[in-house]
Parts: structure tokens; C-alpha cells; sequence
């Protein structure tokens, strides 16, 4: 397992047999969203918390989760768990649908792994500046929040990183549920502005994309700018 292997001094075959305490974080799943737009936010709180909440249980019943705690969510709705595990069940982790990641922070008498300091090539980035409209679900009037976004990319001169930009920003618009169950839409407008590059070390993942300052502001919604649908009927 590569979060062993890479980073902790104990040998797999070891670690499979190890009875050692491990303490970790575990990140539960939440349920698949995909339907969502068909069904109001109150059935959508609902089967949120249920989803997170059967989690939560299996995972202290499948692994005899020691002193476990909520480090992220709120009550009713789980949503990170700290606590002590067996190191050799950690291998089964993964393998379970309510699990989408995890983290070990410790493991009892063993040592983590030095990171290795190499000298590294560096990148150019540029500085991009756009604009993001927010669209929230149900808003049909009132004033509209947006969002101007500065961004590094990647590129060799101003051109090229506002073409990169205005091909890769989009994909950053997959809309998301708030905390009450809406979804909201950071939809993309334009590049407002590239400005000088910057030679900046090479590391693995590289920051292109990566946001560095974002300001939010508002402006009178549009007609054109709202986002309603009707919903499923409950009996359906």
C-alpha cells in the first residue's frame, strides 16, 4: 500500500501481519449527487445525514474504530473521523464503498519516512486574473454574488497562458451542494487580466491551476443569470 510504503519505515509484509495501533483520519463518502436536481433540498438533507450517519456506524462496527471523534462535519452529518485502528486492517479500508479516503497520521512505534530534498528545474507561471459567477439554485432575484479568481498558470508568454486559461477554467465548474442542500454553480465569464510570469520550482503536482487570491463581490442579477428547475413530485 502505497501510503505505507512511501511513507512510513515498516515493510508491507510486516505491516500486514502488524497488530500495532494506527491513528487516522478517515474521510467518509457521501452519497451520489447525480439525482439530486430531481428532489428538494429537504430530501436531499436527509438522505445526506442518513448516508453519512450508516457510514459512520459501519465504520466503527467493520473495524473496531478506538476512540473515535468527529474532526469534520456537524452533528447528524459526519463527514472526517479521527481515531485507532489496527495497522493490519488498514488494507481493507480502501475496499469499503462508505470510505473515499484516508489518512495515517501515526502508527505505534514505527517511524515516518524523511522526505528527500533534491534540487529541482523550475516552471514559469503567469498570473491570471478572471471572473466566476456564482449561481445558486432557487435565486431568482436580489443581488448576485461573483467571484474574481487570480490563478497561476503555466506557460511561456501572456498569450498562451490566457489561451490555457480559457480552455482549463471551465472545468473548474462542477456544480457543488451548500450546507443547505442547494447547489451552487461557480460558472466561468472571462479572463480579466494576465500579468507578469514567475520562475517557480518544479514540484510534483505543479500549481497549474492553482488559485492563489480570490475577492467576492455583487451586482444586480440578471434574468438570464438565474437557476430554477422544478422538482420531482415526493410520490414519484
Amino acid at each position: 500500500m502505497e501510503e505505507i510504503e512511501q511513507g512510513w519505515q515498516i515493510e508491507i509484509d510486516e505491516a500486514k501481519r502488524s497488530k500495532k495501533l494506527a491513528d487516522i483520519n478517515v474521510i467518509l463518502r457521501p452519497p451520489n449527487a447525480d439525482g439530486f436536481r430531481n428532489i428538494s433540498p429537504e430530501k436531499r438533507k436527509k438522505i445526506t445525514r442518513t448516508t453519512l450517519q450508516n457510514a459512520f456506524i459501519s465504520l466503527k462496527k467493520d473495524f473496531k474504530l478506538k476512540n473515535p471523534k468527529m474532526i469534520l462535519g456537524k452533528r447528524g452529518e459526519p463527514r472526517v473521523i479521527n481515531g485507532k485502528i489496527v495497522l493490519n486492517s488498514i488494507f481493507s479500508l480502501k475496499e469499503k464503498d462508505y470510505v473515499k479516503d484516508f489518512q495515517i497520521n501515526s502508527i505505534e512505534g514505527v517511524a515516518a519516512k524523511e522526505v528527500q530534498q533534491t534540487a529541482t528545474p523550475t516552471d514559469r507561471y503567469f498570473s491570471v486574473m478572471a471572473r466566476f459567477e456564482i449561481l445558486i439554485e432557487g435565486q431568482a432575484n436580489g443581488l448576485q454574488t461573483y467571484e474574481e479568481r487570480i490563478v497561476l498558470i503555466k506557460a511561456t508568454h501572456e498569450d498562451e497562458a490566457e489561451e490555457r486559461a480559457i480552455a482549463m477554467l471551465p472545468s473548474s465548474e462542477e456544480p457543488y451542494l451548500n450546507s443547505d442542500k442547494q447547489f451552487v454553480w461557480y460558472r466561468f465569464e472571462e479572463v480579466l487580466s494576465v500579468t507578469g510570469y514567475l520562475e517557480i520550482p518544479h514540484i510534483e503536482p505543479d500549481l497549474d491551476g492553482k488559485e492563489i487570491y480570490s475577492e467576492w463581490k455583487n451586482r444586480k442579477l440578471k434574468p438570464e443569470n438565474t437557476w430554477v428547475w422544478k422538482y420531482r413530485n415526493e410520490d414519484e
